[in-house]
């Protein structure tokens, strides 16, 4: 059951070409005759249709069950100019249920109507959703982006694991960039300023969520002495 492209991937390009698919189904369409299933992944979607022989398989496939589709790549004949895939459908030849799944309680796509505290609730059906896998994405690209950078100015990765004491604003999990010359001894429940003064490190960068905001937050600290070497790194970054 291995595939051979993501579900994002093929192209008019790719017509009569023998291919294998996995991922969740998004959407299934009975039209009668033929039976047209959505097949989704985090890198697309690619329509899959069923022939009236595969009919009795196709009742027992419903929204959210994974599946993995052999089939033939063909040419629509009523393409979807909004898909980046919408030139082409997959003729399934064989389909098998991997997983199955309940009627969800959310929907998982991005027009849902799920208030915030269901979507909290069930966080691992609400990041199925294509906009919240596009912004999870875009997150890992941009923190990627800033330890690649940093990486270059040869500094190092290390994690500090803050102690949770009540009303202490800046306790959080911290991700802490180092760049220093000497052993580091890291001590539980130091701030990021505490661990650069007592440790005479020249410069830290934090990646932490604090619980009293939104969003992540990255933070530059650094000694008084160091402070040109700080702003010359943020001004020369680019993503």
């Amino acid at each position: 059951m291995n595939r051979t492209h993501n579900n994002g991937e093929l192209r008019i390009s790719d017509v009569n070409k023998i291919v294998e698919l996995k991922g969740w189904v998004a959407k299934k369409r009975n039209l009668g005759s033929l039976v047209f299933i959505d097949l989704r992944d985090r890198y697309g979607i690619t329509q899959i249709v069923l022939s009236e022989s595969m009919e009795a398989l196709a009742k027992d496939i419903k929204n959210e069950y994974v599946i993995h589709v052999v089939g033939k790549v063909i040419e629509r004949s009523s393409k979807n100019p909004n898909m980046p895939t919408g030139e082409i459908e997959i003729e399934a030849s064989q389909i098998d249920i991997i997983n199955t799944a309940n009627v969800t309680p959310i929907y998982t796509t991005d027009d849902t109507d799920a208030s915030e505290d269901a979507r909290m609730q069930y966080r691992y059906l609400d990041l199925r959703r294509p906009v919240m896998q596009n912004k999870l994405i875009m997150r890992h690209k941009i923190t990627r982006s800033i330890r690649e950078f940093l990486d270059n100015h040869d500094f190092i990765d290390i994690e500090l694991l803050a102690k949770q004491i009540a009303g202490v604003a800046s306790q959080k999990e911290i991700t802490g960039i180092i760049n220093c010359c000497s052993g580091i001894a890291v001590s539980l429940g130091e701030k990021a300023e505490e661990f650069i003064t007592s440790k005479k490190l020249d410069i830290c960068l934090e990646y932490g969520a604090y619980p009293d905001r939104k969003y992540d937050s990255p933070e530059v600290w650094g000694n008084s002495e160091k402070i040109h070497k700080i702003m010359s790194l943020i001004e020369n970054y680019q993503i």
